[in-house]
C-alpha cells in the first residue's frame, strides 16, 4: 500500500513548538481495516545539523521502515519537537520482537510500544491537520511559490481577503464587522451559484506573521454569521528591471 501525499506542519505544545509530518493519503481511506495496529517508536530529537550523527540516525530510521514494509505495514506520521520524535505506522500485526530488537538497542536506545486502533483515532485525531493548521500550510505554500517567481514579499500591498455565506443578509453583516475591525470593503457581496461572497482588504507584507492572524480574524468573523473562510488574493511585486542595463 503506498503513501505519496505527505505534508509537514507546525503546531504548539506545552513543551514548545513542533514540527508534524502526516500522509494524507490515508485520509479518506483511514480506517483501514488491515492494519489495526497503531506501532511507536520513540527516539532522541533528531540532530539538526548535517552529520555522521544525523546519518546514523536516518539509516537507522529507514531500517525501521523497511521492517515494517516487510511485515505489511505503512508509515503515517511523525511529531518532532525539541525533547524527541516519534515515529508512527500502522500494521496488520506485531512485529518480530527478534528483528526490532537490535534497530532499537543503539546507542542511543530507542523505544517501540504498539496499540490497537482499528478505528485510526490517532491518526485523525492528532496527525491530521486542524482546519486552521490547513490554512497555515496554504499561506506557507502560496508564499513559497510566488517567492519562486521573484516576488519581492517584504513590500505591503493591498492583500484581498475572501468569505462565502448563504445569504446576502449574513454577508453584509460580516462586511461591516470586518470594516469594523480595521479591514476595508473591497465591494459589495456578490452572488454566484446561490453563495454570497464578500472580499474585504488590508494593506500589509506578504509573510506567514502578517497573513495567518488576519485569516485566523477572517475566519471567525465568518463563522458568526454562519460563513467561511475562501482564500486571499493580491497582485505579485517584483523588482524592475533596469532599462539602461
Amino acid at each position: 500500500m503506498s503513501s505519496s501525499r505527505w505534508e509537514l506542519y507546525l503546531i504548539e505544545t506545552d513543551g514548545g513548538p513542533a514540527s508534524v509530518a502526516v500522509d494524507l493519503a490515508f485520509e479518506l481511506r483511514a480506517p483501514v481495516a488491515e492494519l489495526p495496529l497503531l506501532h511507536w517508536v520513540r527516539t532522541p530529537p533528531q540532530p539538526e545539523e548535517e552529520g555522521a550523527a544525523r546519518a546514523a540516525q536516518l539509516a537507522r530510521e529507514e531500517r525501521l521502515h523497511e521492517l515494517f514494509r516487510a511485515a505489511g505495514g505503512c508509515p503515517v506520521g511523525s511529531i518532532s519537537s525539541r525533547e524527541r520524535r516519534e515515529l508512527y505506522w500502522h500494521a496488520p500485526r506485531e512485529l518480530d520482537p527478534g528483528a526490532l530488537r537490535p534497530l532499537l538497542a543503539g546507542p542511543p536506545a530507542w523505544l517501540h510500544g504498539f496499540d490497537r486502533d482499528p478505528q485510526w483515532q490517532h491518526y485523525r485525531e492528532v496527525l491530521l491537520p486542524r482546519e486552521e493548521d490547513r490554512r497555515r500550510m496554504q499561506v506557507v505554500r502560496a508564499l513559497a511559490a510566488l517567492a519562486e517567481r521573484g516576488d519581492l514579499l517584504e513590500v505591503e500591498r493591498s492583500v484581498e481577503y475572501r468569505a462565502a455565506f448563504s445569504s446576502r443578509e449574513d454577508a453584509q453583516r460580516f462586511l461591516r464587522q470586518a470594516v469594523e475591525a480595521g479591514f476595508r470593503a473591497a465591494g459589495d457581496a456578490e452572488a454566484s451559484s446561490g453563495i454570497w461572497r464578500a472580499r474585504v482588504a488590508m494593506r500589509h507584507a506578504l509573510s506567514l506573521a502578517e497573513l495567518a492572524p488576519r485569516i485566523e480574524q477572517i475566519g471567525m468573523l465568518a463563522s458568526a454569521y454562519d460563513g467561511r473562510y475562501e482564500g486571499f488574493d493580491t497582485h505579485s511585486v517584483q523588482l524592475k528591471s533596469d532599462p539602461r542595463s
